[in-house]
């Protein structure tokens, strides 16, 4: 989309369902504190089943920290409604930073 080529990308759908937990900072949607370090965000590297959307983060001295209101996306993928959700919330409790909400 961003490059003006979207009518030449290929979509393909996965099978299954979804559910995205949007972790925000306290006190969103208003003023919220920034620069928080984020732990916790390991556990989705080489995974399928679990995607993160970084919404308002940025690094700094090689550590992602917080940098607004609407924090992280955490998607768990899986075969029926209830596991996605349960998986979801799952890997939101292991996603810690101060004022997580």
């Amino acid at each position: 989309c961003s490059q003006g080529a979207l009518q030449t990308t290929e979509i393909r759908w996965k099978q299954g369902y979804s559910c995205c937990i949007v972790m925000v900072a306290r006190g969103y949607p208003k003023s919220c504190a920034i620069g928080h370090e984020i732990h916790g965000l390991d556990q989705f590297e080489g995974r399928s089943d679990l995607v993160l959307f970084h919404g308002k983060t940025k690094v700094s001295d090689k550590k992602i920290i917080t940098n607004g209101g609407r924090v992280l996306g955490i998607t768990a993928l899986a075969d029926t409604l209830e596991e996605a959700s349960a998986n979801a919330y799952k890997a939101v409790r292991e996603v810690n930073f101060q004022g997580a909400y």
